[in-house]
């Protein structure tokens, strides 16, 4: 079975800010989207960093 696309979406958004080091604007810029956007999206995926 595939995953969903809200799965696909956290995945492509983890990965790019472990890339990242976690700099969301450079994450943001990355995926070209605004840095608030990222920060919603990360916000309804349930994505946050935990040292």
């Amino acid at each position: 079975m595939g995953r969903t696309l809200a799965e696909l979406e956290a995945q492509i958004v983890l990965s790019s800010l472990r890339r990242h080091g976690w700099r969301r604007l450079e994450t943001a810029r990355e995926l070209d989207i605004d840095k608030t956007t990222l920060w919603r999206k990360m916000k309804r995926l349930g994505i946050h960093r935990s040292d």
